[in-house]
């Protein structure tokens, strides 16, 4: 992204795919890096409070499950690329999302399940719910400058 403008500006930005196996998601596994869940309040706006999330960490089963949650990368090294895994136990077949994460990159994942319990959206996003209220990994671009991150998705037929 380049700041074409005289004055810095605010940026977040992200990518909303969703995903489907050909299995309701009660028949798929989910698999998060190491991160913290963004604590809402009734009307869905952030707390502040980032508790550990490590219901994720290993392959877990979606049955039941129904999420609209940004969660934070808890990063470990400079420009790590992290992965959200979308896995069929049935199929022996997944996606997986990676992502790039550190200065001005994708520090978060929103993973959002449909309510026809058929797809799922994983989004790599560069700053946390109503970052332009709270300034949770709100990028600031000054005039003239410009940043690159990188995201993809593969198909996986093994974990």
């Amino acid at each position: 992204m380049h700041n074409r403008h005289h004055a810095a500006i605010p940026v977040g930005i992200g990518w909303h795919p969703w995903f489907g196996l050909g299995l309701p998601l009660d028949e798929l596994h989910l698999k998060l890096p190491k991160v913290q869940r963004l604590a809402v309040d009734s009307r869905l706006l952030p707390t502040g409070e980032r508790p550990e999330d490590r219901t994720f960490e290993q392959l877990h089963p979606l049955d039941g499950i129904s999420l609209d949650d940004c969660f934070a990368v808890q990063q470990s090294a400079e420009n790590e690329t992290v992965s959200v895994i979308l896995w069929s136990e049935k199929n022996q077949l997944g996606v997986e999302m990676w992502q790039q994460t550190g200065t001005h990159a994708f520090n978060f994942i929103q993973v959002c399940t449909a309510p026809d319990r058929q797809s799922v959206a994983i989004e790599p996003v560069s700053c946390g719910i109503d970052a332009f209220n709270t300034g949770d990994g709100l990028i600031t671009l000054p005039a003239d400058d410009s940043f690159t991150a990188r995201m993809g998705v593969r198909l996986v037929t093994a974990i």
